[in-house]
C-alpha cells in the first residue's frame, strides 16, 4: 500500500505509517491477540489491492493477497459477511469510472470468497467425520434477541406453540447476553450437552421467528446497537487478565508460569488500558478530521478516493455486522479502527501525480 501511494520515498513513508499504527492505534494488541480479529482489517486492504492495483503487484503478491483474504473469510463469519457486502459495494462503484475496479480483480476477490466459504464447509465436514459432530457455535443470535427483547417476548409467550429448546427457559432472570452465554448460572452455560447442541442448531431460526413477531422492537434495538458499536473502539476488553488469573489460569499453567503471570501489570491492574483507549479515540477523531480536510482542500487521486470509500465503508459495515448480529463490544470496532489512522497517514504522505495538461497550466 505504501509503495502504491508513496512511491517517491517508500522507506520514510513506511516507517511513518507504521509508527502511527504501532504507537497510536489498537493494532499492536490485536496482532498479538490469539484470535482472528486482526484479519478483519485485512479484508478491505486485500480487496483494494486486487481490484485497483493488480497491475502493480507481482504474481507472488497477488497470491499472498488472495490467500490472506481467503483465510480471513474462513476464520470468522463476520469477515465473510464484510467481504460479501464490500464486493457488492464494488459493483455499485463500477457505475463511476473514477471508482471502477478491474473486473479481473473483482473476480479474483470473489473467488477468494467462494473458496473461503468452501473451506468453512470442508472444516465442518471433517469435524463431523472425525468427532461425530460439526463445530458447535454458541447461540449468539438467541442471546442477542433476549437482550434486545424479541426472543425474551417469544419465551414469555410460550414461543407461540413452537418447539424450540430455548422455550425450556420459562423465564429469563437476567436478559444480559453475556450472562445467558457464559455465566455459570446462565441458561446456555448450565445446559446439558444435548440442549446446547439444539440451541446452536436452532439459533438463526429462533432469532428469525422473534423478528417476525416483533419487527419494530428488533429494528429499534439493532439501530441502537449499530450506533453504539460505531463508537466503541477502546482497549478495555483486554483488561481481563485479572479475572482469567483468578478463574482459570491455574488449570493450564504450571506454577512457574502462573507466578510470572500473577506479577504482570495486566493482572495487577497497572497496565494503562484506559489511557491507551483515550489515545485511540483521539487518534481516530483526528484521523477522520484529517481525511475530511484532505478531500476538501487537496487534489486526491482516483486510487486514494477508492481506498477511502472502501475503508470508511468497511468501518461502518463492521459496526453493522457486529452491532446487529451480536451485542456491542469495544473489541469488535477496535480491531478495525486502525484503518482510519492508516488511511489518514497515507493521504497525508500521498502526492498524486499531475497530468501533463495540469502541469502545463501551472507553468503558464
Amino acid at each position: 500500500m505504501v509503495k502504491l501511494f508513496c512511491p517517491s520515498n517508500i522507506a520514510r513513508a513506511y516507517l511513518s505509517v507504521g509508527a502511527v499504527c504501532a504507537l497510536l492505534t489498537p493494532l499492536p494488541y490485536f496482532s498479538g491477540y490469539f484470535m482472528p480479529d486482526v484479519f478483519v482489517a485485512l479484508v478491505p486492504i486485500c480487496i483494494f489491492l486486487m481490484c485497483f492495483s493488480k497491475r502493480s503487484l507481482s504474481m507472488m503478491q497477488m497470491i499472498f493477497c488472495w490467500l490472506t483474504l481467503t483465510a480471513a473469510i474462513a476464520f470468522h463469519s463476520s469477515h465473510l459477511l464484510l467481504t460479501f457486502v464490500l464486493l457488492l459495494l464494488l459493483l455499485i462503484m463500477s457505475a463511476w469510472p473514477a471508482l471502477r475496479p478491474t473486473f479481473s480483480g473483482w473476480l479474483t476477490s470473489f473467488s477468494a470468497l467462494v473458496v473461503g466459504i468452501s473451506a468453512i464447509f470442508a472444516f465442518a465436514f471433517v469435524s463431523h467425520a472425525v468427532f461425530g459432530s460439526g463445530p458447535q457455535n454458541p447461540p449468539f443470535l438467541t442471546a442477542l434477541g433476549i437482550e434486545d427483547g424479541p426472543v425474551a417476548e417469544l419465551i414469555a409467550n410460550d414461543c407461540d406453540g413452537r418447539d424450540f429448546a430455548i422455550c425450556e427457559a420459562s423465564s429469563i432472570s437476567d436478559p444480559d447476553s453475556q450472562f445467558f452465554l457464559w455465566h455459570p448460572d446462565g441458561f446456555y452455560r448450565s445446559a446439558s450437552a444435548e440442549t446446547k447442541q439444539k440451541l446452536s442448531n436452532e439459533d438463526f431460526e429462533v432469532f428469525l421467528a422473534a423478528v417476525r413477531e416483533y419487527p419494530t422492537m428488533q429494528l429499534s434495538a439493532s439501530f441502537k446497537n449499530f450506533t453504539t458499536q460505531l463508537g466503541l473502539f477502546g482497549l478495555y476488553e483486554f483488561g481481563t487478565a485479572k479475572r482469567v488469573f483468578a478463574e482459570s489460569a491455574s488449570s493450564y499453567m504450571d506454577d512457574t508460569n502462573l507466578e510470572q503471570y500473577g506479577r504482570s501489570l495486566a493482572v495487577l491492574d497497572l497496565f494503562p488500558f484506559a489511557a491507551l483507549s483515550i489515545i485511540a479515540y483521539v487518534t481516530g477523531t483526528v484521523s477522520l478530521l484529517t481525511v475530511i480536510y484532505i478531500f476538501k482542500f487537496r487534489n486526491v487521486s482516483n486510487a486514494a478516493l477508492a481506498l477511502s470509500v472502501i475503508i470508511l465503508s468497511a468501518l461502518v459495515l463492521n459496526a453493522v455486522v457486529c452491532g446487529v448480529l451480536s451485542d456491542p463490544h469495544h473489541r469488535y470496532q477496535a480491531r478495525i479502527i486502525w484503518l482510519l489512522p492508516f488511511l489518514a497517514s497515507l493521504l497525508v504522505l500521498h502526492k498524486p501525480q499531475q497530468s501533463q495538461q495540469e502541469s502545463a497550466k501551472q507553468k503558464v
